[in-house]
């Protein structure tokens, strides 16, 4: 019984320290002001590649939303305020 009990503490005690406000991928200490914390020397970050049909159709695109239209070569993001797709490219 004293194992059980133990097992079921060991258990516990690791689903909550697992819930973490950040996640970190490469490392092991994400910074505490990101969500999400990438860390490379030698790799990027691939968005959702889309052609523009694709991205045009996206249903109820959120606030910020961002993806590589392949037609154009360039990234896109979604702005609620203008309810439009906004390049990042051309931008001054």
């Amino acid at each position: 019984m004293k194992y059980l009990l133990l097992i079921i503490h060991v258990l516990l005690f690791g689903i909550v320290n697992a819930q973490n406000d950040n996640v970190g991928i490469g490392t092991v200490t994400p910074d505490a002001s990101a969500i999400l914390d990438v860390s490379s020397t030698d790799k990027g970050v691939l968005v959702p590649r889309l052609n523009t049909i694709q991205r045009m159709g996206v249903a109820n695109p959120s606030d910020g939303l961002l993806v590589f239209d392949t037609d154009y070569g360039c990234f896109f993001f979604y702005q609620n305020a203008s309810s439009s797709w906004l390049s990042l490219c051309n931008q001054a």
